[in-house]
């Protein structure tokens, strides 16, 4: 009797999570390529260390910019690849070191950095710095009198966002103390950036965590946060999900990271600095293997085919290449209302 109650239990489990999430995969497998490894005869300078890549797709070909030559000057290079695994190197585009590239309109390329936006390119490889400076200005705050790696987006209101990392002074970036993630917002992505009155809106230490390269898109009204974690190592890529841009719902943090270290190898203390691309056919996350140690990178691919974000954000177990790795722990409420 105990076993047929069980098992009609389980049958109505199962009808209503099929009735409840018939667009929810239960498990989502990333694809990992490793797509870019440094040249010195292309890239220049004494460093093995390529990263921080920021990806377009645009007139049906990817193009990404990344650092090249870091722990050195730490330069822009530039690539293009038709299907995002194969890549065609043009070298250096610029001195300045890279944060994010932003298509602005239909003919300009904009390039933020350090909460700045410093230059301007028809094209994206010939780049002019504009004649005086624009973005997050002083005078600054306590919490962000150092600013790193931009993430730059515009709303479907018009409204420019960028989110930033900040911390109280360039000696407590260095030891990642303090590192979080602020915002300000701009009419225009070019003028007038005001600061949150909230920041910093993820981490820091009001948070008790520290977060650091954020990536952030929006889509019907959510906005995807993707992140990496300071407080351990190996750096590691997490998720966090928010209705006003604001204030944010961890999803895959911790020991259940959105992006974890394993095929890249152990020699890497680092898998971050990402960019992510949202295509009809899957979601693409661009990101940088670092050994910090001896100062070498490489760039990694990790593809979710058939995916949206929101499914995503949905998912309770990420697999690997096929190997089961992150496992969301969810109620069946939780499930059922989409809370996990």
């Amino acid at each position: 009797m105990k076993s047929q109650l069980v098992v009609s239990a389980l049958l109505v489990v199962t009808i209503i999570l099929s009735i409840a999430l018939p667009w929810y995969p239960v498990v989502l497998n990333w694809q990992k390529y490793m797509i870019m490894t440094p040249s010195l005869a292309v890239e220049g300078g004494g460093s093995g260390a390529i990263g921080e890549p920021t990806v377009i797709y645009e007139n049906d070909v990817w193009r990404m910019w990344y650092s090249c030559n870091e722990w050195h000057q730490s330069q822009t290079c530039y690539a293009e690849s038709s299907d995002a695994l194969h890549w065609t190197k043009f070298g250096k585009v610029t001195d300045q070191r890279l944060s994010m590239i932003v298509r602005y309109n239909s003919t300009t390329l904009f390039f933020y950095t350090r909460g700045l936006l410093t230059q301007y390119s028809q094209d994206g490889i010939h780049w002019t710095h504009f004649a005086q400076q624009y973005g997050v200005l002083p005078p600054n705050q306590p919490y962000d009198n150092y600013k790193w790696n931009p993430s730059v987006l515009q709303l479907p209101n018009g409204t420019w966002l960028m989110y930033y990392e900040c911390t109280a002074t360039l000696a407590t970036f260095r030891s990642s103390s303090y590192w979080a993630s602020c915002l300000a917002s701009s009419p225009d992505g070019i003028h007038d950036w005001v600061r949150n009155s909230v920041n910093p809106v993820l981490g820091g230490r009001r948070q008790g965590f520290r977060v650091g390269n954020q990536d952030v898109l929006y889509d019907s009204g959510v906005y995807y946060m993707f992140w990496n974690d300071y407080s351990k190592v190996p750096l590691q890529i997490a998720l966090s999900t928010s209705t006003d841009g604001v204030h944010w719902t961890q999803v895959f943090w911790k020991t259940s990271p959105l992006i974890a270290r394993t095929i890249e190898g152990s020699r890497f203390d680092q898998i971050g600095d990402q960019e992510v691309v949202v295509r009809p056919d899957g979601i693409y996350v661009f990101y940088a293997a670092t050994d910090n140690i001896v100062g070498y990178g490489q760039i990694w691919l990790a593809k979710l085919p058939n995916t949206t974000l929101q499914q995503l954000a949905g998912a309770i177990t990420i697999t690997e290449n096929g190997v089961a790795r992150s496992v969301k722990k969810c109620s069946l409420l939780g499930l059922m209302l989409r809370r996990c």
